[in-house]
């Protein structure tokens, strides 16, 4: 009984976590420390003397406004980007998903961004929905007819065309103002500094594949099959010197029956 208690509780906050609820466990967690800090501080503050008391009091005010921004923004945030990715889903556009996926990993970073991007993918959003009305049906019309289709199969494929797009002219203006809300509160809590972008620790390399290390891993599929994957100690890179003095690359492999010399540039 007790563990079926504790899995109904915890079922409700995982419930209460989704994004496509606007994050409601998120919400309260972030008000309850909020109202937490808002008493806690204060209270730290008088058992210290009169001056702390009133620094706790200001912080723990700042501390109560800080969180109940945060956490109704996120809430807001969250339920606004579910529900535009869910209407780009029901648009039934794939190039359109697509697309809206694509510009929604560029997060703005202030308030500015965050109304240009919001405002340029609700016009892209209503453009959608009107050109898709002549568009979709053309786009199945055409792919019939490269596949020379029989007339009773283009005539379906246009009128599921129509239904596509009649469709997505209900779908994609809510999805693009549901993007503009998303954007706007995106843009607010980075400008803000209430949420802050993983920032990139390492730059990327381009590394060719001919130049690439070989693994340990590799020699073990390819070359040791016939002993039966013997543990290999050591895979060590060195320069092998030709009778004719001739050098180029190698590897010695080491294992506990054999000592293999491989010819990197004939691997």
């Amino acid at each position: 009984m007790h563990y079926a208690a504790g899995a109904l509780f915890r079922a409700g906050w995982v419930v209460g976590s989704l994004e496509i609820l606007g994050s409601p466990a998120s919400l309260v967690r972030s008000i309850g420390n909020g109202v937490s800090d808002f008493f806690r501080l204060p209270y730290e503050g008088l058992t210290r003397g009169p001056g702390a008391f009133v620094s706790g009091v200001s912080r723990g005010t700042s501390s109560f406004v800080k969180h109940i921004s945060k956490g109704t923004l996120t809430s807001i945030t969250n339920l606004a980007t579910s529900l535009a990715r869910n209407m780009d889903r029901l648009s039934l556009d794939e190039e359109h998903y697509t697309r809206q996926e694509e510009w929604r990993r560029q997060l703005p970073e202030s308030l500015g961004d965050g109304l240009r991007q919001g405002l340029s993918r609700l016009g892209i959003s209503l453009l959608g929905a009107i050109a898709g009305i002549v568009d979709q049906p053309m786009q199945n019309f055409q792919r019939n007819w490269e596949l020379q289709s029989s007339a009773g199969s283009k005539a379906k494929g246009v009128i599921s065309g129509v239904g596509k797009g009649i469709v997505g002219v209900f779908t994609k203006p809510i999805g693009g103002a549901a993007e503009l809300v998303s954007q706007t509160g995106y843009g607010i809590l980075h400008g803000a500094g209430l949420w802050q972008l993983p920032k990139q620790l390492y730059l990327p390399t381009e590394e060719k594949a001919a130049q690439a290390a070989n693994s340990h891993l590799k020699y073990v599929w390819k070359m040791l099959q016939s002993l039966g994957r013997p543990e290999l100690h050591m895979a060590l890179e060195v320069t092998i010197v030709s009778g004719s003095g001739q050098e180029h690359a190698g590897c010695l492999l080491l294992t506990s029956e054999v000592l293999f010399v491989v010819s990197l540039s004939e691997d």
